[in-house]
């Protein structure tokens, strides 16, 4: 009866604490497999690290937990993203770190991935301090021709995005590129959010 309990306990899969339920979100679970309760390792890890295993985790790094662990809490994070996601867009592994503390969802992660690979978002992205789920939303909604600092910083929610987004659709399809070019360098003189949707 002993051996069959403890049998029972080994091939039970590992648990997510609470907190790691709260740290980790929706990738708790995978992230219990690679560090067992009471996941000492992982909660240890700054937050650019644990947002790195989130992203490599939801990816489905097919790789033994234990040399997936070594990797992620042992080597440098550009070699770690390397390995596991290819050739990451110049700027995601170190934008990581300024995203907060708490998990993103895989799409949001994937969302700030792909704005990365696209040069005018990149470097929008590269001058935000605080990087939020609801700025990389924001910047994903807007035409790329939209994508430039001067105009991304007035944006903050997925309305005001959207909003200027079809402004300058409309200009594009009634008027022409060189008029929706020229709207662009007016939007990019607005000193705040008032002035850019009054030019």
């Amino acid at each position: 009866m002993r051996l069959m309990a403890r049998l029972a306990h080994e091939v039970r899969p590992a648990q997510p604490t609470p907190t790691l339920r709260y740290l980790a979100g929706e990738h708790a679970e995978r992230v219990a497999h690679v560090w067992a309760a009471p996941h000492g390792a992982y909660l240890e890890m700054p937050a650019q690290r644990r947002h790195l295993a989130h992203v490599v985790l939801a990816l489905g790094a097919r790789e033994d937990a234990r040399k997936l662990a070594t990797a992620l809490t042992g080597e440098r994070a550009d070699v770690v993203a390397r390995r596991y996601l290819g050739d990451p867009p110049v700027g995601f592994v170190k934008a990581l770190g300024r995203i907060g503390e708490a998990a993103w969802d895989g799409v949001d992660y994937l969302r700030l991935y792909e704005l990365f690979a696209d040069e005018g978002a990149a470097s929008v992205l590269m001058q935000t301090p605080a990087i939020t789920v609801a700025v990389v939303k924001a910047l994903d909604d807007v035409p790329a021709a939209l994508r430039v600092h001067a105009i991304a910083r007035h944006v903050a929610g997925t309305e005001a995005a959207r909003a200027l987004g079809d402004a300058w659709t409309a200009i594009h399809t009634v008027r022409g590129p060189g008029v929706a070019d020229a709207a662009v360098a007016r939007w990019v003189r607005a000193t705040g959010p008032e002035r850019l949707f009054a030019m």
